[in-house]
């Protein structure tokens, strides 16, 4: 009882808020059952020394920070460049089991370069969990240290064509009717993808198993660097994992081979994404794989399960009641533990990077307000009822520099929302460039920026995976979903977004050059002909070093990757395929004329 008591005096030293302001401004005080969760679930809690921090909503300034992150010297001032932004399982292609998977990267990063684009930005590419395939976003990982197995082209395996030289010309693969099914559906069946791909996998295994480390072959010593080099962290992964699957009967249960297994899939994932990331360089690009780091694992997975991993138990990442959801949200991602994070010096935030970083050019920090502080909310408690619980940028932004210049990887934050302008100005010290979001950059009356106000160091793009496509913006494809999966509180507040968006498409039309926006398309929500185009054209102009395009615009998708929000069953999040085949967007005419508008554009 006594230290519930004292529990208020020690706030301020361990950075947690007592009270905090929402989405609408509102200042909200901090339930006393929530601080007291918060306390008993951090481990460091006793021996936390931690000084300087706040404990309401008052933002201090960052830090100072010595180092800076690596920047390629192509882009020294006034070098600027443009790639594509793509969600890796939505490619379709002839020869893939209905997933995009790394050759897929690979080919559409050849017809990308062609066109003169110099980056990839793909979603998270990490592990999600075999065992639960109907938990598909990129954000929601078993862990962010290891890749989705998923996305390994079985075909592509050296073990592959050995056990179809072994079974005289018998292949693993399904027949040719499966494969049909799975490749022409327009969603990714996560389940029956999952199923296809780890029998194979499984007979592959077997086969490495008895070909090579029965008789300790030159590639069975290769993967035994490769698991000694990952150490304790893949050990954990592929225990826990492994315990997953042995209720399905794989490998007949046998503990030791499924652990294996899993081993022996990120090994195959990694060699497959380097070489991926190899002929993405090769091909000229300047960046090459542009990648995306989770905020946190899933609550139920591996990475946060790991005794060793740094994570707070019983406390999910969230956010506080908004305009897009008024009773917050809860992410079920888990949160590190900032105080472990100050006495070991970060190693489990540099462990995360090395892995992220290993074969990227660049890498985008999801919520990278997450390096200053985090809504954290207790498991039994409402989202509203959390509060944000600092974090020590400075020892995070110096392992950040170091391992940017250490891969020579470039770093973006996502500096979306309410991020306060001493951040910005912090990450912009470190070397970092933020995201600037088309549909979010505009002046306190609602007029969009001039291209000539993008601060330099920055990403420019017209919509993220959480945001509709430029189409569907236009047309209000987003509002009228929102609609009818009941996400607006009221009709009032679905009437506001009409009236936004109108306001908002009248705003944008002057800044389109040469399209012919008529009072349909302004009042009605009717997309003018070359919408896209004129869009990533007002992109090109911006001052922006990136500039980012969707390849869903680039196709002129009118539906959303994402409705934040929504249930899957009410909305194909994270399933959605691209329409055009990769073998066919070399030669699409709407590709070209991008890449030829961005050169002349961006040299300017």
């Amino acid at each position: 009882m006594a230290r519930r008591e004292a529990l208020p005096e020690h706030l301020a030293r361990l950075g947690i808020h007592g009270s905090y302001k929402d989405g609408f401004g509102k200042r909200r005080d901090v339930p006393q059952a929530t601080l007291r969760r918060i306390v008993d679930a951090a481990p460091a809690f006793a021996g936390s020394a931690r000084s300087g921090a706040v404990a309401d909503d008052r933002d201090a300034p960052a830090p100072a920070v010595e180092s800076r992150c690596y920047q390629p010297p192509e882009l020294a001032p006034p070098g600027r460049c443009w790639g594509l932004g793509v969600q890796l399982y939505s490619l379709r292609s002839a020869r893939n089991w209905g997933i995009g998977d790394f050759t897929d990267l690979a080919a559409l990063g050849a017809a990308a370069a062609a066109h003169g684009a110099d980056f990839l930005a793909v979603n998270p590419l990490h592990a999600r969990s075999l065992a639960t395939p109907e938990l598909c976003s990129p954000y929601s990982p078993t862990s962010r240290l290891f890749l989705d197995p998923l996305y390994i082209d079985p075909a592509a395996i050296a073990d592959f064509g050995e056990y179809v030289a072994a079974g005289g010309g018998r292949s693993p693969a399904p027949g040719p009717d499966v494969l049909a099914r799975l490749r022409d559906a327009p969603y990714v069946d996560y389940p029956a993808v999952t199923a296809a791909k780890l029998e194979v996998f499984a007979a592959l295994y077997r086969h490495f198993r008895d070909q090579h480390l029965a008789h300790d072959t030159p590639r069975a010593r290769a993967f035994g660097r490769f698991r000694l080099s990952r150490g304790a962290a893949l050990r954990h992964y592929a225990q826990f994992e492994a315990a997953r699957l042995a209720p399905g009967g794989l490998l007949g249960g046998d503990a030791d081979d499924l652990e294996r297994l899993h081993c022996y899939l990120q090994w195959l994932a990694e060699e497959q994404l380097a070489l991926a990331s190899r002929e993405l360089r090769e091909a000229g690009m300047t960046i090459g794989l542009y990648r995306d780091l989770a905020l946190g694992p899933d609550l139920r997975g591996a990475e946060a399960a790991d005794p060793g991993g740094g994570f707070v138990g019983g406390v999910s990442a969230g956010a506080p009641p908004d305009a897009f959801n008024s009773e917050g949200q809860y992410w079920n991602v888990a949160v590190a533990d900032p105080w472990a994070m100050q006495a070991d010096a970060c190693r489990g935030f540099a462990g995360v990077l090395a892995a992220n970083m290993r074969y990227a050019g660049a890498l985008r920090i999801d919520h990278v307000m997450s390096l200053s502080r985090l809504f954290w909310i207790p498991q039994d408690r409402p989202p509203a009822d959390g509060t944000y619980v600092d974090y020590p940028f400075a020892a995070l932004a110096e392992t950040l520099a170091r391992a940017s210049r250490k891969y020579r990887c470039l770093v973006v934050g996502e500096d979306l929302g309410t991020v306060p302008a001493d951040f910005r100005a912090a990450l912009g010290r470190l070397g970092t460039l933020g995201c600037r979001v088309l549909w979010f950059e505009r002046d306190a009356e609602g007029r969009f920026l001039a291209a000539q106000r993008y601060p330099r160091a920055s990403v420019a793009s017209a919509t993220t995976h959480d945001l509709p496509t430029i189409q569907g913006f236009w047309v209000g494809r987003d509002i009228a979903l929102r609609s009818r999966l009941g996400l607006y509180p009221d009709a009032g507040a679905h009437r506001r977004a009409l009236a936004e968006r109108s306001a908002a498409r009248a705003a944008l039309a002057p800044l389109l050059n040469g399209l012919d926006i008529g009072e349909a398309h302004l009042a009605a929500g009717v997309a003018p002909r070359g919408l896209c185009a004129a869009v990533h054209a007002l992109l090109g102009r911006t001052t922006s070093m990136l500039c980012q395009y969707q390849l869903e615009d680039v196709l002129e998708m009118t539906d959303a990757v994402n409705v934040p929000g929504s249930a899957d069953e009410q909305h194909p999040n994270w399933r959605r395929k691209l329409p055009v085949a990769v073998e066919l967007l070399a030669h699409d005419p709407r590709l070209a004329a991008l890449g030829e508008a961005a050169g002349d554009t961006l040299a300017s």
